[in-house]
């Protein structure tokens, strides 16, 4: 099943869109990265879109590292103390 939703970075910036994505948007995958969800919205529901758009936001939290942190924690004595 072909993935329609582009990856937002928590600013509403488009960090990847499949070619699927460009294709019913109509521009080009190599475009794509660093525009805003907010281009694809009509002037009319701009005020609306970004009102809804934060309103849906989860604070931003880099899970990877934060499961790589949990891991690297000192009481599992996986990191000298030389090396934090």
């Amino acid at each position: 099943m072909p993935q329609h939703a582009p990856l937002l970075k928590p600013d509403g910036q488009i960090a990847f869109g499949s070619t699927h994505f460009c294709d019913l948007v109509g521009i080009k995958y190599d475009k794509v990265a660093g525009l805003s969800c907010f281009d694809f919205v009509v002037p009319e529901d701009m005020n609306a879109a970004r009102e809804l758009f934060k309103a849906n936001r989860i604070p931003h939290k880099n899970a990877l590292r934060s499961a790589f942190n949990d891991l690297m924690e000192p009481k599992f004595g996986l990191i000298s103390k030389s090396l934090r």
